[in-house]
C-alpha cells in the first residue's frame, strides 16, 4: 500500500462464470476529499464497491484498508416505510452495536447535519427521494466513520433532490474520506477531488481533476463573422496544420483543439492572414470532465 492511500486495489479479479467483472483492477484510494469511480454502465464500479466493503469475494489480487470503520450507502437504501426518520437511525446504530447514549446523541445530530431535524418524526414511506437519500447518508455516517462509500448516490433523483445530496456530498468530504461510484460526469465535476476511469473491469488512469484537465489538448473557439461557407473555409485551412489535434464546427463558433498552448499565437497569425475573415472572438475554453472522460474511454 502507498503510503497516503486509505485503501489499495491490488491486481483485483472478480468473475461471474465467463464474465469478468473485475479484471486486473488497481487503484488507491487517497485518505481524505473524494474520489470518484467513474465509467459506462457495466464497468464494474458497484462490483468493486462491493468487492471493498466485503459484500461479495474476489477470485484474485487483494484489496488492502487502512480504515478503521466505513459507511456505505447503495443506490437504493433498504429503507423501512413504516418506520420514522429517528426510528430508523435509532435502528441502524442500535445493528452496528453503537452504545445507547452515543446513539441518543448522534441521531438527532445527524438529522440536523443532512436537513432532516424537522422530519425526524415522520414516516419514511413519505419521504421525497432526496429526504431518503439524505436519510440514508445520515444513517451511512452514524458511527463516524473514516471512509464513506456511495454507490450511484444521485442517479435516481430529481434535480433538486441530486442538488441536496451534492452539497451534503462537499461537506462530508472535508472531515472524511469519500469513494463514489457514478456515470453522471457533471456530478462528478462537481464534488470529485479525484478520479478513477473504470472500463471493462480495470482502471484505465488515475488523477487528480486538474491533472486530468491538463491532458486534454488546449482547446480554443474562434467565432468569425460571416457565413457557414467562410467557417467551413477557415476550417479546411487549419485542418492542414501540423499543430492542429482536431477543428469543429458549433453554430457560429470554430473550435480548435490544438497540439499545446504555446500554439494560440500561430494559430491567431493564421487567422491574421486570411482574407475577407474577421474574428469577433478568439478564446480558450475549459476542458470538462466530459471531454477527458471520452477522450480515456474511446481511446482518442
Amino acid at each position: 500500500m502507498t503510503r497516503e492511500a486509505l485503501v489499495e486495489f491490488q491486481e483485483v479479479e472478480k468473475r461471474y462464470g465467463e464474465v469478468r467483472a473485475l479484471d486486473g483492477l488497481s487503484f488507491g484510494v487517497p485518505s481524505s476529499g473524494c474520489l470518484g469511480l467513474l465509467g459506462p454502465n457495466g464497468a464494474g464500479k458497484t462490483t468493486a464497491l462491493k468487492s471493498l466493503l466485503g459484500l461479495t469475494r474476489i477470485d484474485g489480487g487483494a484489496i488492502t484498508s487502512r480504515a478503521r470503520r466505513i459507511g456505505y450507502l447503495p443506490q437504493q437504501p433498504g429503507l423501512f416505510g413504516w418506520m420514522t426518520g429517528r426510528e430508523y437511525l435509532e435502528f441502524v446504530g442500535a445493528a452496528v452495536g453503537m452504545p445507547s447514549g452515543e446513539l441518543k446523541e448522534a441521531v438527532p445530530r445527524w438529522l440536523r447535519q443532512v436537513g432532516l431535524e424537522g422530519a425526524g418524526r415522520r414516516r419514511v414511506g413519505g419521504f421525497s427521494g432526496g429526504m431518503r437519500q439524505r436519510l440514508g447518508l445520515a444513517a451511512a455516517l452514524l458511527h463516524e466513520p473514516d471512509l464513506v462509500v456511495l454507490d450511484e448516490p444521485v442517479s435516481s433523483l430529481d434535480p433538486v433532490g441530486r442538488h441536496e445530496v451534492l452539497n451534503l456530498i462537499g461537506e462530508i468530504k472535508r472531515e472524511r474520506c469519500v469513494i463514489m461510484s457514478t456515470h453522471i460526469l457533471d456530478d462528478a465535476e462537481r464534488v470529485c477531488d479525484e478520479v478513477v476511469i473504470m472500463r471493462d473491469g480495470r482502471a484505465l488512469l488515475q488523477r487528480t481533476m486538474p491533472e486530468l484537465r491538463r491532458e486534454v489538448p488546449a482547446r480554443y473557439e474562434v467565432e468569425l463573422a460571416g457565413t457557414d461557407g467562410e467557417l467551413e473555409r477557415v476550417q479546411a485551412v487549419f485542418s492542414e496544420q501540423p499543430w492542429v489535434q482536431g477543428s469543429w464546427v458549433e453554430g457560429p463558433t470554430l473550435v480548435l483543439a490544438l497540439t499545446g498552448d504555446e500554439e494560440a499565437p500561430e494559430a491567431m497569425r493564421t487567422l491574421a492572414s486570411l482574407p475577407r475573415v474577421s474574428v469577433l472572438r478568439f478564446a480558450k475554453s475549459k476542458a470538462s470532465l466530459e471531454d477527458v472522460f471520452l477522450r480515456v474511454v474511446n481511446g482518442r
